[in-house]
């Protein structure tokens, strides 16, 4: 019964080197982790760019668009005005 025990014990050889994979599995796992998080935001810096150039050029548009409304009644308004 003893000899049974003995053959199904974990060496320490098979420690180690379970330890060595576990933590060669944690140190890739997290730089992997790290690199798609490094990723996902570098992407999303790029559409907040996207958007605030987007909505910059939206704003310029409108503004270019008011003022010339207002370029043409002050044209008009000038024309009427006696004098």
């Amino acid at each position: 019964m003893e000899n049974i025990h003995k053959k199904h014990r974990i060496t320490l050889r098979q420690k180690a080197i379970a330890s060595i994979f576990l933590i060669y599995a944690l140190l890739t796992s997290s730089f992997l982790y790290f690199t798609v998080i490094n990723q996902h935001r570098i992407a999303e810096e790029e559409m907040i760019d996207v958007a605030r150039a987007k909505a910059s050029l939206i704003s310029s548009a409108i503004s270019e668009s008011i003022l010339q409304k207002d370029k043409t009644f002050l044209q008009g308004f000038v024309k009427h005005v006696p004098g």
